[in-house]
Protein backbone atom coordinates (compact mmCIF):
# COMPACT_ATOMS: atom_id res chain seq x y z
CA UNK A 1 0.00 0.00 0.00
CA UNK A 2 1.38 3.38 -0.99
CA UNK A 3 0.73 5.89 1.75
CA UNK A 4 1.51 9.21 0.09
CA UNK A 5 1.80 9.98 -3.61
CA UNK A 6 5.41 10.37 -4.85
CA UNK A 7 6.90 9.01 -1.59
CA UNK A 8 8.47 5.56 -1.45
CA UNK A 9 6.98 4.58 1.94
CA UNK A 10 5.09 1.30 1.89
CA UNK A 11 3.21 -0.59 4.61
CA UNK A 12 1.47 -3.94 4.76
CA UNK A 13 -2.33 -3.93 4.79
CA UNK A 14 -2.41 -4.81 8.49
CA UNK A 15 0.48 -2.52 9.55
CA UNK A 16 -0.44 0.59 11.55
CA UNK A 17 1.46 3.84 11.10
CA UNK A 18 1.46 7.47 12.20
CA UNK A 19 2.73 10.49 10.29
CA UNK A 20 4.26 13.70 11.60
CA UNK A 21 4.16 16.49 9.00
CA UNK A 22 6.78 19.23 8.94
CA UNK A 23 7.50 22.07 6.52
CA UNK A 24 10.64 20.24 5.31
CA UNK A 25 9.18 16.73 5.13
CA UNK A 26 7.31 13.89 6.83
CA UNK A 27 8.27 11.40 9.52
CA UNK A 28 6.47 8.04 9.36
CA UNK A 29 6.32 5.81 12.44
CA UNK A 30 5.25 2.16 12.51
CA UNK A 31 5.64 -0.26 15.45
CA UNK A 32 8.90 -1.44 13.84
CA UNK A 33 10.54 1.61 12.28
CA UNK A 34 10.82 5.38 11.82
CA UNK A 35 11.40 6.77 8.33
CA UNK A 36 11.96 10.37 7.26
CA UNK A 37 11.27 11.74 3.76
CA UNK A 38 12.17 15.25 2.62
CA UNK A 39 9.38 17.15 0.89
CA UNK A 40 9.47 16.63 -2.88
CA UNK A 41 11.89 13.67 -2.75
CA UNK A 42 10.65 10.08 -3.16
CA UNK A 43 13.56 8.33 -1.36
CA UNK A 44 13.88 8.35 2.42
CA UNK A 45 16.61 10.31 4.15
CA UNK A 46 16.93 7.91 7.08
CA UNK A 47 15.37 4.84 8.64
CA UNK A 48 15.54 3.78 12.29
CA UNK A 49 14.61 0.21 13.18
CA UNK A 50 12.76 0.18 16.49
CA UNK A 51 13.34 -2.33 19.26
CA UNK A 52 10.73 -3.47 21.74
CA UNK A 53 12.53 -1.76 24.64
CA UNK A 54 12.81 1.64 22.89
CA UNK A 55 10.88 4.53 24.44
CA UNK A 56 9.25 7.15 22.24
CA UNK A 57 7.05 10.20 22.74
CA UNK A 58 5.95 13.28 20.82
CA UNK A 59 6.30 16.84 22.15
CA UNK A 60 3.38 18.71 20.56
CA UNK A 61 4.54 22.15 21.73
CA UNK A 62 7.92 21.92 19.97
CA UNK A 63 6.88 19.31 17.34
CA UNK A 64 9.76 17.04 18.43
CA UNK A 65 9.66 13.26 18.21
CA UNK A 66 11.80 11.90 21.06
CA UNK A 67 13.36 8.43 20.97
CA UNK A 68 15.30 6.91 23.88
CA UNK A 69 17.19 3.71 23.28
CA UNK A 70 19.86 2.06 25.38
CA UNK A 71 22.41 4.83 25.98
CA UNK A 72 21.20 7.41 23.47
CA UNK A 73 18.48 9.99 22.97
CA UNK A 74 17.37 11.26 19.56
CA UNK A 75 15.20 14.35 19.15
CA UNK A 76 13.79 14.35 15.61
CA UNK A 77 12.49 17.54 14.00
CA UNK A 78 13.40 18.22 10.34
CA UNK A 79 12.35 21.88 10.57
CA UNK A 80 14.97 22.46 13.28
CA UNK A 81 17.64 20.39 11.53
CA UNK A 82 17.37 17.60 14.11
CA UNK A 83 17.73 14.08 12.78
CA UNK A 84 19.42 10.78 13.47
CA UNK A 85 22.89 12.35 13.00
CA UNK A 86 22.31 14.62 16.03
CA UNK A 87 21.69 11.71 18.44
CA UNK A 88 23.14 12.43 21.89
CA UNK A 89 24.78 9.81 24.09
CA UNK A 90 23.57 9.64 27.69
CA UNK A 91 24.82 7.04 30.13
CA UNK A 92 21.47 5.75 31.34
CA UNK A 93 22.09 2.98 33.86
CA UNK A 94 18.73 1.32 33.29
CA UNK A 95 16.95 2.84 30.28
CA UNK A 96 14.12 0.31 30.55
CA UNK A 97 13.03 1.94 33.82
CA UNK A 98 12.46 5.41 32.31
CA UNK A 99 8.83 6.37 32.82
CA UNK A 100 8.54 10.12 32.20
CA UNK A 101 9.75 12.73 29.73
CA UNK A 102 8.63 16.23 30.74
CA UNK A 103 8.89 19.27 28.49
CA UNK A 104 10.72 22.16 30.15
CA UNK A 105 11.33 25.72 28.90
CA UNK A 106 14.75 24.89 27.46
CA UNK A 107 14.84 21.10 27.26
CA UNK A 108 13.47 17.89 28.73
CA UNK A 109 13.49 16.26 32.15
CA UNK A 110 13.75 12.49 31.81
CA UNK A 111 13.28 10.26 34.83
CA UNK A 112 12.52 6.82 36.13
CA UNK A 113 12.95 4.82 39.31
CA UNK A 114 16.74 4.64 39.01
CA UNK A 115 17.87 7.91 37.44
CA UNK A 116 17.11 11.26 35.86
CA UNK A 117 18.58 13.48 33.15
Amino acid sequence: QKVIKNVDFNVNDDEEFTTFAYDKGTIFVTPNRIEYFEKGKPKRVYKIKLKEEDKMTYDEKNKNLILIREKAIAVLNPDKGLGIDETKRIKFRKPKTITTIETRDNGYFINGNWEYA
